[in-house]
This record gives structure tokens, sequence and C-alpha cells, in this order.
């Protein structure tokens, strides 16, 4: 997965602002939605794993480019087995599942997951393309959101890139102070040819950044209970 801002980009700032307490529990717990169940990706997972990877009109709007152009089991396989090491890669991976009627785990459907060790987490999804147009992309990425941000939050301070401070309608937000203290959010991106993403994008809270990237349409998502001032985060964490 490429970097959200290119190098030539300018340089990075250091700001002050909130992320989620990462604990294995609640990642290992499956998210629940009205069709779909959203869990960490496992082995057995590989014959929908490889179905989604095998198609050409997948991996072509995926703005990585496809994993391999041979689409083959075994490339696909290695690319699994990566993938159930997250945190080497700063990356965390989750099956997109459907629900069954008595509420168990159906098809494998898809992939979500986060970026993360590059700035702003960033969330970036497939689906296999029978599942195209009903709805379930939208789904699996508001359920997904709903999680993120129930998390609970501690204090956090990291660089980003400059243009990435922006509030609400694209308005740049008041950084002053040193660190500069900004909202948290979550960035995603889709290419500009699939207008499709970007819908799934905009339907689940997310809205548009104007920055020039070749190829490329950038989306931010302002955590909605940012308000709630740094130092409160603090003596929460602290008093755990």
């Amino acid at each position: 997965m490429a970097p959200f801002f290119c190098g030539t980009c300018p340089p990075r700032i250091t700001v002050e602002t909130t992320l989620p307490v990462l604990e294995v529990q609640a990642w290992a717990t499956p998210i629940i939605t009205d069709r779909l169940i959203i869990r960490p990706l496992r082995l057995k997972d590989l014959e929908g794993f490889n179905a989604l990877y095998s198609q050409p009109e997948v991996t072509a709007l995926a703005f990585e480019g496809g994993e391999d152009p041979q689409y083959n089991l075994t490339s696909n396989f290695k690319l699994l087995v990566r993938r159930l090491k997250p945190w080497e890669q700063k990356n965390i991976f989750f099956a997109i599942l459907s629900r069954t009627s008595d509420g168990e785990e159906g098809d494998y459907i898809g992939e979500l997951g986060m970026q993360f060790g590059d700035g702003w987490p960033e969330i970036f999804y497939l689906l296999r393309k029978e599942y195209w147009g009903q709805g379930c992309a939208t789904e699996a990425v508001k359920g997904f959101m709903k999680f993120w941000w129930d998390l609970p939050r501690s204090a956090a301070t990291f660089e980003v890139h400059p243009d990435s401070i922006h509030g609400p309608g694209g308005k740049e937000e008041d950084s002053s102070g040193s660190p500069p203290k900004v909202k948290e959010r979550m960035l995603g991106k889709a290419e500009k040819i699939n207008g499709s993403s970007q819908k799934v994008l905009l339907k689940s809270g997310f809205e548009r950044i104007e920055r020039i990237t070749t190829g490329l349409i950038q989306f931010q998502c302002i955590y909605p209970l940012a308000d709630v001032e740094l130092e409160a985060y603090r003596e929460n964490t602290m008093t755990l």
C-alpha cells in the first residue's frame, strides 16, 4: 500500500491530537452490521481471498494496482500469510463476510484495512465484483467507522502533512500552539475514475479534501467527539 503523501510533498509538522487505544481484545471482537461480519483475516479465508484478488476488475480499480499480474493461488496465499502479520507492515487487515440468516459467517466478499505509521490512519477496502452495487461497501465502512470512533482514546503527538489539517468544509483548522492541537481524523482515497468508491466514502461520513494528487481523490473523516479537551484524555489514560 502506497503512503498517503508523496516524497515530493512539503515537510511534515508535529501535531498534538488523539488516537484510539489499540487493545488486542477490541480487534478480535467481530464487527456486526445488518448484513455483514467484519473480523481480522484468518488462514481459512484463503478461498475467498484468492477469489477477490483473482478478479482483474477489482485490482484494476485499486490504487495499489494489483498485487500480482498472474492472479494465481500461490502468490495470493503468500500475500494472505503476510497480511496475518499486520504489525510488521503497520497495517491491519479485516475480512468482510456476509452474515447468514442465523447470524453466522457466510461468504468472503471483500477486505477492509487500516494503514498506520504514515501520519493519520487511513482506511482502504476491496469488494468482489459480484457484490458491487448492493451497498455492502458502504455498510462495511460505516460499521467499521462506528467501531473505530467508539474505541477509548488517548492523547498522541506525531507528524502529519500540513495540508491534512483541515476542518469541516475544507477550512484550515486553527493550529496555533507548539505543537498545534488539532482534531483527530481518518483518511481515505479513491481513484478519480472510481466514482463508486468515492460515493462510499461520502456516504460514510467522509468529505473530499481539495489536494493535487495524480489520479487520486483524497477524503477525511473527523472524529465526532474531538472537541473534548486533550487534558481529559490524559487524565483518563493515567487512571487506567
